[in-house]
């Protein structure tokens, strides 16, 4: 009646419903702290001006501090904690159709994979499964056949190419089980640059 947040879910929703003169958080996860069960962690990430996931800076932190107060339960405290983003890659190689260009099946693939990276379709948390790659690549028009489809971490100290990821490490084998690459419970997978960290080749 009060519209308090009880659930997880209650304080996610209206974290990313804040208005957006306090700030815009673009993704929240909320999970009850492991030392204190009357405190709820709330992490969050934001967007810059150029769309780019971002660690939310400190004002947007305190005024969604300060904004879910009202809605809290009494007994409730509320963290707000900057979630982890990792960046990633996709490594793939397919056989193509002898009958159809080969640069154009990859290319529909990448554009497949760049559809499915969307950051729109991702959350804090949200794992990656192999199988939903095989399955995207295996309905693309003129693919016989998939090799092997590596996810690969990006990170600024490996990077070459002057670009800009994140210095979270990740390793994805110790964290792949049967096909699904989980990340932390308060982390994001993130690929950044689509048009370089999708990479692909065609025989």
């Amino acid at each position: 009646a009060q519209d308090r947040c009880v659930t997880q879910e209650d304080f996610e929703i209206r974290a990313m419903t804040m208005p957006k003169e306090f700030g815009q958080v673009y993704r929240a996860h909320a999970s009850v702290s492991d030392k204190n069960t009357g405190v709820v962690q709330l992490y969050v990430l934001s967007r810059d001006n150029n769309n780019n996931l971002i660690v939310p800076p400190s004002l947007l932190k305190e005024n969604l501090k300060q904004y879910l107060k009202k809605y809290r339960m009494l007994t409730d405290q509320i963290e707000i904690l900057p979630a982890l983003i990792v960046n990633i890659g996709i490594e793939f190689s397919i056989v193509a159709d002898p009958s159809m260009s080969k640069n154009v099946v990859l290319s529909n693939c990448l554009l497949a994979l760049k559809e499915y990276f969307k950051i729109e379709n991702w959350q804090i948390g949200q794992s990656v499964v192999k199988s939903d790659l095989y399955e995207l690549l295996h309905n693309i028009d003129g693919v016989l056949s998939i090799g092997e489809i590596r996810i690969v971490n990006k990170t600024t100290s490996s990077n070459t190419g002057g670009l800009s990821y994140s210095t979270e490490q990740f390793t994805v084998m110790e964290s792949e089980t049967l096909g699904i690459i989980k990340p932390p419970a308060n982390a994001m997978f993130y690929v950044k640059y689509p048009n370089i960290d999708l990479r692909g080749s065609v025989v």
